[in-house]
């Protein structure tokens, strides 16, 4: 359960914080108690006004990452896993699109820093997708942190590595549009190979925006990839 506390959520096991009003000296009013009788004891996390703060916008983002889409009861996904079933069906409908399959990674196996393959008749390349609503779709282009053990994981990879961004609105019921006219996603994606040089963050071209043809450039990258390893050897 979570209780207002100084403009933020506080959560701390049994322990509830009602509204606390601020005080020259940052710490909780003696009051304090009586006003969160109402909603439980106040506990040991008595304090700094700024600690709470703290805890506050943890608790946010915990409550926005873990709860499902407001307003319904209905709702089984996370907001995380909204968005990462929505990224990568949205890759799956751009492969359909182009005729080429799509494997993914069931999730007790993910064990490659990848979601899913695209499959060609000469072999896959490996795909990582990342679905978010913290990026807007203007400007030249768009940069992801990497994990160490991503980096790790794609260096020993043989074929192709690619990175993809799907950006959606904030709003999710504005994710598609349905019309007389047929139905319309309300999103884009670009993409990126992950290389050497991609080692604490990956920047993705705007120009690199995924769509069927994409997957021309990356079955020509596989070919290739077997090209230049025929060639060494």
């Amino acid at each position: 359960m979570w209780a207002r506390a100084v403009g933020g959520y506080c959560h701390h096991l049994d322990v509830l914080y009602a509204d606390f009003p601020r005080t020259g000296t940052g710490a909780l009013p003696a009051s304090g108690a009586a006003r969160g009788s109402r909603l439980g004891p106040i506990g040991p996390l008595q304090g700094r006004v700024a600690d709470l703060r703290k805890l506050g916008a943890a608790a946010r983002y915990r409550r926005r990452v873990s709860s499902g889409p407001p307003g319904n009861g209905w709702s089984t996904l996370s907001a995380n896993g909204q968005r990462a079933r929505y990224g990568v069906s949205y890759l799956r409908n751009v492969c359909a699109q182009g005729a080429v399959g799509l494997n993914e990674t069931p999730a007790d196996e993910d064990v490659l820093a990848v979601d899913c393959d695209v499959v060609f008749p000469e072999g896959n390349v490996r795909v990582q997708v990342k679905c978010t609503s913290g990026l807007t779709l203007d400007g030249k282009t768009k940069s992801w942190r990497l994990k160490p053990e991503w980096v790790n994981k794609w260096s020993r990879s043989k074929v192709p590595v690619y990175f993809v961004i799907v950006i959606v609105p904030k709003t999710e019921s504005t994710w598609l549009t349905h019309t007389a006219d047929g139905t319309l996603h309300r999103t884009a994606a670009f993409w990126q190979r992950v290389s050497s040089e991609s080692t604490k963050s990956i920047s993705i071209p705007k120009a690199q925006r995924l769509t069927a043809a994409t997957l021309q450039l990356w079955h020509d990258d596989f070919l290739a990839s077997y090209t230049s390893k025929a060639n060494v050897s």
